[in-house]
């Protein structure tokens, strides 16, 4: 069994049943392989798959037992995970990934996730346009879709996005249209989409540029 101390603790297991206990702090907890028992603790702490070479599902919300509903499939396979984590990473592989009524930050990863924060105002963050592969996000009041990471114009220097109502007509450009985000970051028409749904519209405000 690991714990955390107050700090901001990086748990990460073994291919074997771990214990991983974040305690006090933002902690970041990645159980790996195994059937892990998975504790976030106090703190904004972080349930990650990361490393997880097949797909996971997960599913935040409290089941009642002091857990939460899902956690299955790929590394997530066997674990016990409670319900105090309020962010979540998925794997390199299409995940299905849900939040609960909190505040929640959900990292797709590689592959065309499905993401759902549930209640509260969520954040679904892109560190990486490989990690956008026609996501689907369902969109509710209050969340952010957050590029900040991205540089917005290819072989630039950390460029951010300009949402546009219109057509895309130069590199660095945002819009949504048909139930997609797309973006321009070559000045070639849209290099990337996400499937959002749960908004009519959407506008600058409903992003992290």
């Amino acid at each position: 069994m690991i714990t955390g101390d107050t700090g901001n603790n990086v748990l990460i297991g073994l291919d074997s049943v771990d214990i991983l206990n974040g305690g006090d702090g933002n902690d970041t907890i990645e159980g790996g392989r195994g059937g892990d028992i998975l504790s976030g603790g106090n703190g904004i702490d972080t349930l990650s798959y990361e490393n997880s070479m097949s797909t996971v599902r997960i599913n935040m919300a409290p089941a009642g037992n002091g857990n939460i509903t899902l956690a299955s499939s790929g590394d997530a396979t066997g674990d016990t995970v409670t319900d105090d984590f309020e962010n979540l990473v998925g794997s390199v592989r299409i995940d299905f990934l849900s939040g609960n009524n909190g505040n929640n930050v959900i990292v797709g990863g590689g592959g065309a996730d499905v993401m759902d924060g549930s209640g509260g105002n969520d954040t679904y963050r892109f560190r990486s346009l490989s990690e956008i592969q026609e996501d689907l996000i369902v969109f509710g009041s209050g969340d952010k879709i957050d590029l900040q990471a991205i540089d917005a114009i290819t072989g630039g220097s950390d460029d951010t996005f300009t949402f546009v109502s219109g057509p895309l007509t130069a590199a660095g450009q945002l819009h949504f249209v048909g139930g997609f985000v797309e973006g321009d970051v070559n000045g070639g028409g849209a290099d990337f989409r996400i499937n959002v749904t749960g908004a009519a519209s959407l506008s600058a405000s409903d992003f992290i540029l």
